[in-house]
C-alpha cells in the first residue's frame, strides 16, 4: 500500500514529468534525402523498420507501403522556399484514380501504415507534395485512421511550392497503428486522377517515465527514512 504521505508527492512527480518532443521526416519518391531523414523509394512495398527523428535518434516507428502507388514522379518543385530539402520536394509517389496508366490498372487509393506507435500519444501529420508545370487541378486527399473516426485534409499539388496540410492529434488504434490513405481529392480534374505523396512530417510528444520513476523512488526512500526516526 502507498503511504498517505507519498500521495501528494506522486501526483507532483507525474504532473511535472519530463516530456520528449520528436519530429520525424519521411521522403516518398525515387531518390533519397540525406541527413536525419527517412526515405522510402519503393512505391510497391517500401518500408522503414525503425524511423529516425530529426536528431538522428531511433523512434521504433515502422512505416510501410501496404497498398501500392503507381510509380515515382520527379517533376516536383526544387525551390528553396518549399520548406523541405529539394531532394524531398522534387520527387513523390503518384497514383491514378480515374483510369489505367503506365501499365497499371486504376489505383483508386494507396495506403501507408505507421505501426509500433505509443499508446495514448497524439501524433500530428503534415503532408506535402508538388507537381510543377501543369495547368489542371491535382488535388490530393490524405486520410488518417487510428483510434476513433477517420480524418482527412486535401492539398492541390499542382504547381505547389510552399503549401502543406496537417491533421493534428491522431491516436493509434488498439494495434498501435495509424493508416494513411492517399487518393484523388475534391475537385481533382486531371483526366487520369493523379494524386501525390512527397513528404510526411510527424510531430509528437512522448512522456519520459524513467525520470518520474527515479524521482518517485527517491521520495519513497526519503519518506520511509523519516518515518523510521
Amino acid at each position: 500500500m502507498i503511504p498517505k504521505l507519498l500521495i501528494p508527492a506522486i501526483a507532483a512527480v507525474f504532473a511535472t514529468g519530463s516530456l520528449n518532443a520528436a519530429v520525424v521526416y519521411i521522403d516518398f519518391g525515387g531518390s533519397d534525402t540525406s541527413g536525419n531523414w527517412n526515405s522510402i523509394t519503393d512505391e510497391v512495398s517500401g518500408s522503414i523498420l525503425d524511423a529516425i527523428d530529426s536528431n538522428g535518434q531511433f523512434t521504433g516507428i515502422y512505416v510501410e507501403v501496404t497498398s501500392r502507388f503507381n510509380a515515382s514522379n520527379y517533376t516536383g518543385t526544387t525551390d528553396s522556399s518549399a520548406g523541405y530539402p529539394s531532394t524531398a520536394t522534387g520527387d513523390s509517389f503518384y497514383g491514378n484514380a480515374y483510369q489505367a496508366y503506365n501499365g497499371q490498372p486504376i489505383i483508386a487509393s494507396s495506403t501507408v501504415t505507421f505501426s509500433n506507435l505509443t499508446a495514448g500519444v497524439q501524433y500530428s501529420f503534415t503532408f506535402y507534395a508538388s507537381r510543377v508545370g501543369v495547368a489542371d487541378n491535382r488535388i490530393t486527399r490524405y486520410t488518417l485512421t487510428g483510434e476513433g473516426d477517420a480524418e482527412y485534409v486535401e492539398l492541390n499539388t499542382s504547381n505547389n511550392v510552399t503549401n502543406s496540410v496537417t491533421i493534428y492529434d491522431v491516436v493509434a488504434d488498439e494495434n498501435g497503428e495509424i493508416t494513411l490513405d492517399v487518393g484523388a481529392g475534391t475537385g481533382n480534374d486531371n483526366t487520369t486522377g493523379f494524386y501525390y505523396l512527397g513528404v510526411v512530417e510527424i510531430n509528437y510528444v512522448v512522456p519520459e517515465p524513467t525520470s518520474g520513476i527515479l524521482a518517485l523512488s527517491g521520495l519513497a526512500l526519503a519518506t520511509l527514512r523519516r518515518r523510521r526516526r
